[in-house]
């Protein structure tokens, strides 16, 4: 099962939304800030001690909308828009605007 490292108010925020929006299963790993010295062994999965972060099988990542993307292509999600459909711009404007403010 794909595991969400997550702390309160983090960006680890929008992964869980976007899992629970698309039904995605998941156990919610929680972390107490700062990881570096609460959870030292999750530097393992995080070097850097950056949250969210995302461990499925042998996939991991850290970047919280990548792992949204990644989330929604897996699970055939709606949430995500392609290049030919109507939309298509604003799709990519406002995931990015989320990441940029």
């Amino acid at each position: 099962m794909m595991k969400i490292y997550a702390s309160g108010g983090a960006r680890s925020r929008r992964v869980l939304w976007a899992c629970e929006e698309i039904g995605a299963a998941y156990e919610r790993v929680p972390l107490t800030m700062p990881v570096r010295d609460h959870h030292p062994d999750f530097l393992e999965i995080s070097p850097g001690g950056a949250i969210p972060a995302m461990v499925d099988g042998d996939v991991r990542m850290i970047e919280s909308l990548a792992i949204c993307e990644y989330v929604a292509r897996k699970h055939g999600s709606t949430l995500i828009v392609g290049p030919e459909e109507p939309g298509f711009v604003d799709y990519l404007q406002y995931l990015w605007f989320g990441e940029s403010t």
